[in-house]
């Protein structure tokens, strides 16, 4: 990705999204970009705490689907 150095104080982020990040982040947040936003937050939170590491592929993730 290119753009300007990541500051660690930053609070807005102002990117443009091309149509496949767009659509991701919709599907995320069923139709709104805030809530896809902030859904995909909350999976990536879930993924560290499970021990995954930026460096790792996400092929890493491994997951199980609980029975309801």
């Amino acid at each position: 990705m290119n753009g300007r150095p990541c500051k660690i104080d930053t609070k807005r982020l102002d990117r443009t999204l091309n149509n496949a990040e767009r659509q991701i982040i919709l599907t995320a947040g069923q139709g709104d970009l805030s809530r896809g936003w902030h859904k995909l937050l909350e999976l990536y939170a879930h993924v560290h705490s499970q021990g995954y590491r930026p460096d790792q592929s996400f092929e890493s993730v491994s997951y199980s689907v609980k029975s309801v």
